[in-house]
Protein backbone atom coordinates (compact mmCIF):
# COMPACT_ATOMS: atom_id res chain seq x y z
CA UNK A 1 0.00 0.00 0.00
CA UNK A 2 2.53 2.25 1.11
CA UNK A 3 4.37 1.57 -2.37
CA UNK A 4 1.33 2.55 -4.53
CA UNK A 5 0.46 5.96 -2.54
CA UNK A 6 4.33 6.51 -2.75
CA UNK A 7 3.88 6.37 -7.14
CA UNK A 8 0.84 8.54 -7.25
CA UNK A 9 2.79 11.19 -5.19
CA UNK A 10 5.51 10.98 -7.68
CA UNK A 11 3.67 11.11 -10.53
CA UNK A 12 1.90 14.10 -9.09
CA UNK A 13 4.92 15.92 -8.31
CA UNK A 14 6.27 15.11 -11.81
CA UNK A 15 2.58 16.09 -13.54
CA UNK A 16 3.31 19.38 -11.68
CA UNK A 17 6.60 20.35 -12.60
CA UNK A 18 6.07 19.34 -16.15
CA UNK A 19 3.20 21.60 -16.02
CA UNK A 20 4.87 24.47 -15.12
CA UNK A 21 7.42 23.88 -17.66
CA UNK A 22 4.81 23.64 -20.13
CA UNK A 23 4.26 27.33 -19.62
CA UNK A 24 3.61 30.35 -22.59
CA UNK A 25 4.09 33.80 -22.19
CA UNK A 26 1.93 36.65 -23.16
CA UNK A 27 3.44 40.06 -23.95
CA UNK A 28 0.94 42.74 -23.37
CA UNK A 29 0.89 45.46 -25.16
CA UNK A 30 0.74 47.87 -22.05
CA UNK A 31 3.67 46.31 -21.28
CA UNK A 32 3.02 43.27 -18.64
CA UNK A 33 4.01 39.77 -19.11
CA UNK A 34 1.89 37.17 -18.01
CA UNK A 35 2.66 33.18 -17.79
CA UNK A 36 -0.29 31.08 -18.66
CA UNK A 37 -1.17 27.40 -19.96
CA UNK A 38 -3.73 25.91 -22.06
CA UNK A 39 -3.42 28.87 -24.12
CA UNK A 40 -5.87 28.56 -27.28
CA UNK A 41 -3.42 29.02 -30.54
CA UNK A 42 -6.59 30.80 -33.09
CA UNK A 43 -9.42 33.37 -32.63
CA UNK A 44 -9.62 36.79 -32.32
CA UNK A 45 -9.67 36.19 -28.65
CA UNK A 46 -7.88 33.34 -26.66
CA UNK A 47 -8.79 31.78 -23.61
CA UNK A 48 -5.69 30.23 -21.52
CA UNK A 49 -5.71 29.67 -17.51
CA UNK A 50 -2.71 30.82 -14.93
CA UNK A 51 -1.07 27.78 -13.39
CA UNK A 52 -2.69 27.64 -9.75
CA UNK A 53 -5.84 28.34 -11.43
CA UNK A 54 -8.86 26.17 -10.06
CA UNK A 55 -10.89 23.86 -12.04
CA UNK A 56 -13.54 25.54 -14.14
CA UNK A 57 -11.76 28.91 -14.45
CA UNK A 58 -11.23 29.78 -17.89
CA UNK A 59 -9.77 33.39 -18.98
CA UNK A 60 -10.06 35.24 -22.05
CA UNK A 61 -7.67 37.99 -23.70
CA UNK A 62 -8.79 40.01 -27.17
CA UNK A 63 -5.17 39.58 -29.50
CA UNK A 64 -5.84 43.56 -29.86
CA UNK A 65 -4.52 43.62 -26.44
CA UNK A 66 -1.49 41.07 -27.69
CA UNK A 67 1.94 42.16 -28.61
CA UNK A 68 3.60 38.68 -28.67
CA UNK A 69 3.35 35.67 -27.36
CA UNK A 70 6.70 33.02 -26.45
CA UNK A 71 5.36 29.31 -26.68
CA UNK A 72 6.70 26.80 -24.30
CA UNK A 73 8.32 25.15 -27.68
CA UNK A 74 9.75 27.99 -28.64
CA UNK A 75 8.14 29.59 -31.60
CA UNK A 76 7.05 32.88 -31.03
CA UNK A 77 3.65 34.84 -32.87
CA UNK A 78 3.96 38.74 -33.43
CA UNK A 79 0.80 40.88 -33.71
CA UNK A 80 0.17 43.71 -35.74
CA UNK A 81 -2.43 45.89 -34.91
CA UNK A 82 -5.92 45.46 -36.29
CA UNK A 83 -6.88 48.64 -38.38
CA UNK A 84 -10.52 49.60 -37.99
CA UNK A 85 -12.71 48.67 -41.28
CA UNK A 86 -12.67 52.06 -42.47
CA UNK A 87 -9.30 52.39 -42.42
CA UNK A 88 -8.36 49.10 -44.39
CA UNK A 89 -11.51 50.24 -47.07
CA UNK A 90 -9.69 53.36 -47.37
CA UNK A 91 -5.91 52.51 -47.85
CA UNK A 92 -7.13 49.61 -50.45
CA UNK A 93 -9.47 52.60 -51.96
CA UNK A 94 -6.10 54.62 -52.41
CA UNK A 95 -4.37 52.02 -53.89
CA UNK A 96 -4.06 52.25 -57.42
CA UNK A 97 -1.87 53.75 -60.20
CA UNK A 98 -1.85 57.29 -60.76
CA UNK A 99 -0.32 57.84 -64.13
CA UNK A 100 -1.22 57.10 -67.39
CA UNK A 101 1.04 58.26 -70.82
CA UNK A 102 -0.97 58.42 -73.65
CA UNK A 103 -1.05 58.71 -77.97
CA UNK A 104 -4.38 59.77 -79.35
CA UNK A 105 -5.13 57.42 -82.63
CA UNK A 106 -8.14 59.18 -84.27
CA UNK A 107 -5.54 62.57 -83.93
CA UNK A 108 -3.18 60.68 -86.59
CA UNK A 109 -5.81 58.88 -88.07
CA UNK A 110 -8.44 61.49 -88.48
CA UNK A 111 -6.88 64.85 -88.15
CA UNK A 112 -2.72 64.20 -89.51
CA UNK A 113 -1.83 64.91 -85.55
CA UNK A 114 0.78 63.48 -83.36
CA UNK A 115 -0.76 63.98 -80.20
CA UNK A 116 0.65 62.33 -76.75
CA UNK A 117 -1.14 62.88 -73.03
CA UNK A 118 -0.55 62.45 -69.89
CA UNK A 119 -2.74 61.68 -66.77
CA UNK A 120 -2.63 62.59 -62.86
CA UNK A 121 -5.30 61.01 -60.65
CA UNK A 122 -5.58 63.45 -57.30
CA UNK A 123 -6.38 61.95 -53.96
CA UNK A 124 -8.97 59.30 -53.93
CA UNK A 125 -9.21 58.82 -58.11
CA UNK A 126 -12.66 61.29 -58.57
CA UNK A 127 -10.19 63.94 -60.14
CA UNK A 128 -7.18 63.99 -62.62
CA UNK A 129 -4.93 66.69 -64.05
CA UNK A 130 -4.92 66.24 -67.84
CA UNK A 131 -2.12 67.71 -70.46
CA UNK A 132 -1.49 67.24 -73.93
CA UNK A 133 0.77 68.14 -77.12
CA UNK A 134 0.17 67.72 -80.39
CA UNK A 135 2.25 68.20 -83.64
CA UNK A 136 0.09 68.82 -87.02
CA UNK A 137 1.97 66.90 -90.25
CA UNK A 138 -0.32 68.23 -92.73
CA UNK A 139 -1.74 71.71 -91.37
CA UNK A 140 -4.20 73.68 -93.19
CA UNK A 141 -4.06 77.23 -94.09
CA UNK A 142 -6.95 79.20 -92.16
CA UNK A 143 -8.73 80.89 -95.59
CA UNK A 144 -9.82 85.02 -95.36
CA UNK A 145 -11.56 86.91 -98.23
CA UNK A 146 -12.07 90.48 -97.99
CA UNK A 147 -15.76 90.64 -98.71
CA UNK A 148 -17.00 87.86 -96.80
CA UNK A 149 -18.23 86.85 -92.65
CA UNK A 150 -14.79 85.28 -91.61
CA UNK A 151 -15.89 85.43 -87.84
CA UNK A 152 -16.76 81.66 -87.74
CA UNK A 153 -15.63 78.45 -88.88
CA UNK A 154 -16.86 75.67 -89.04
CA UNK A 155 -13.85 73.41 -90.13
CA UNK A 156 -12.06 71.55 -87.06
CA UNK A 157 -8.86 73.30 -85.54
CA UNK A 158 -6.98 70.38 -84.98
CA UNK A 159 -6.50 70.39 -88.93
CA UNK A 160 -5.37 74.14 -88.83
CA UNK A 161 -3.26 74.45 -86.12
CA UNK A 162 0.47 73.70 -86.78
CA UNK A 163 0.86 72.73 -83.14
CA UNK A 164 -1.42 73.13 -79.71
CA UNK A 165 -1.01 72.22 -76.56
CA UNK A 166 -3.53 71.60 -73.94
CA UNK A 167 -4.43 71.54 -70.03
CA UNK A 168 -7.05 70.94 -67.40
CA UNK A 169 -9.47 68.90 -64.90
CA UNK A 170 -11.13 65.85 -65.69
CA UNK A 171 -13.57 64.46 -63.15
CA UNK A 172 -14.45 60.66 -62.75
CA UNK A 173 -17.68 58.83 -62.50
CA UNK A 174 -16.82 55.38 -60.69
CA UNK A 175 -13.62 54.27 -58.98
CA UNK A 176 -10.43 53.66 -60.28
CA UNK A 177 -11.14 50.20 -61.84
CA UNK A 178 -11.97 48.59 -65.41
CA UNK A 179 -15.17 51.19 -66.43
CA UNK A 180 -15.01 54.69 -65.68
CA UNK A 181 -16.30 58.11 -67.73
CA UNK A 182 -14.91 61.13 -67.40
CA UNK A 183 -15.73 65.22 -67.85
CA UNK A 184 -13.87 68.19 -67.66
CA UNK A 185 -12.56 71.65 -69.13
CA UNK A 186 -9.65 71.82 -70.89
CA UNK A 187 -8.11 75.01 -72.07
CA UNK A 188 -6.53 75.28 -75.82
CA UNK A 189 -3.54 76.94 -77.32
CA UNK A 190 -1.66 76.64 -80.64
CA UNK A 191 -0.45 78.41 -83.92
CA UNK A 192 -1.48 78.61 -87.27
CA UNK A 193 -1.24 80.26 -90.64
CA UNK A 194 -3.88 82.65 -92.49
CA UNK A 195 -3.92 83.03 -96.15
CA UNK A 196 -5.55 86.45 -97.12
CA UNK A 197 -7.24 86.91 -100.10
CA UNK A 198 -7.61 90.73 -100.91
CA UNK A 199 -9.38 91.79 -104.56
CA UNK A 200 -7.96 94.11 -106.74
CA UNK A 201 -8.88 96.08 -110.10
CA UNK A 202 -7.00 94.73 -112.34
CA UNK A 203 -4.81 91.01 -113.01
CA UNK A 204 -4.54 88.67 -111.24
CA UNK A 205 -7.73 90.76 -109.53
CA UNK A 206 -6.36 89.33 -106.41
CA UNK A 207 -3.41 88.95 -103.68
CA UNK A 208 -2.86 86.82 -101.31
CA UNK A 209 -0.71 87.43 -98.39
CA UNK A 210 0.38 84.64 -95.61
CA UNK A 211 1.36 85.31 -91.71
CA UNK A 212 2.54 82.40 -90.01
CA UNK A 213 2.49 84.23 -86.90
CA UNK A 214 -1.37 83.59 -85.37
CA UNK A 215 -2.43 82.47 -81.75
CA UNK A 216 -5.21 80.37 -81.14
CA UNK A 217 -7.20 80.14 -77.37
CA UNK A 218 -9.82 78.08 -76.44
CA UNK A 219 -11.73 76.07 -73.80
CA UNK A 220 -12.93 72.45 -74.97
CA UNK A 221 -15.51 70.40 -72.95
CA UNK A 222 -13.99 66.50 -73.04
CA UNK A 223 -15.92 63.81 -72.41
CA UNK A 224 -14.62 60.03 -72.50
CA UNK A 225 -15.52 57.12 -71.44
CA UNK A 226 -12.14 54.82 -70.40
CA UNK A 227 -11.75 50.87 -70.02
CA UNK A 228 -8.72 49.15 -68.60
CA UNK A 229 -8.43 45.36 -69.19
CA UNK A 230 -5.56 45.07 -67.77
CA UNK A 231 -3.24 46.92 -65.04
CA UNK A 232 -0.65 48.42 -66.76
CA UNK A 233 -2.77 49.59 -70.31
CA UNK A 234 -6.20 51.29 -70.58
CA UNK A 235 -8.31 52.31 -73.64
CA UNK A 236 -10.58 55.78 -73.80
CA UNK A 237 -12.42 57.15 -76.24
CA UNK A 238 -14.71 60.25 -76.29
CA UNK A 239 -15.23 63.97 -77.89
CA UNK A 240 -14.01 67.31 -77.58
CA UNK A 241 -16.71 70.20 -78.08
CA UNK A 242 -15.24 73.65 -78.62
CA UNK A 243 -16.97 75.87 -76.34
CA UNK A 244 -15.11 78.81 -76.48
CA UNK A 245 -12.23 79.87 -79.22
CA UNK A 246 -10.45 82.63 -80.75
CA UNK A 247 -11.18 82.58 -83.93
CA UNK A 248 -14.52 80.71 -83.74
CA UNK A 249 -13.85 76.86 -84.67
CA UNK A 250 -17.32 74.68 -83.76
CA UNK A 251 -16.52 71.71 -84.86
CA UNK A 252 -15.97 68.80 -82.59
CA UNK A 253 -13.54 66.27 -82.82
CA UNK A 254 -12.93 63.02 -81.92
CA UNK A 255 -10.34 61.66 -79.12
CA UNK A 256 -9.40 57.84 -78.99
CA UNK A 257 -6.61 57.66 -76.78
CA UNK A 258 -4.48 54.36 -75.72
CA UNK A 259 -2.39 54.50 -72.59
CA UNK A 260 0.02 53.02 -70.63
CA UNK A 261 -0.58 53.47 -66.55
CA UNK A 262 2.19 53.24 -63.96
Amino acid sequence: MRVNWCFVLIVSFLGTILKANAQDVIYKKNGEVIQVINLTAAGKSRSYNFPDDTEGIVRFISINAIDSILYANGTKTVFQPLLPESVIQEKEKGQFKRNSLGIDVAAITFYKNIKLSYKYLLGDGTLGIYTAFSKNLEPFNLHIYEYYDNEMYYSNLMRYLRWNGSAGIDAYIFDPGPFRISGGLHWITGKYTTQKYWDLDQEPWYNVTKDANNSMNGILLSSKFLWQPVDFFQFSTGLDIPLYSNPKFRSSFFVIEASLIF
